[in-house]
């Protein structure tokens, strides 16, 4: 039987795997959330602006 331990962080040399936090917001909006082509095909569309990313998560 599996037990729900929530999300854990993942480290390797080279890489951290977390949660998003609201200081990611800036980051995650310029680089793919906010742009066209990369969202195209996921279920929601572009967020409009740094502050609808920050309000989602």
């Amino acid at each position: 039987m599996l037990t729900h331990k929530g999300t854990q962080v993942l480290h390797t040399e080279r890489l951290t795997l977390r949660r998003f936090t609201v200081c990611d917001a800036e980051d995650m909006f310029n680089n793919w959330a906010g742009d066209e082509k990369v969202t195209k095909y996921l279920t929601w569309s572009p967020h409009q602006s740094v502050e609808f990313t920050k309000q989602l998560l």
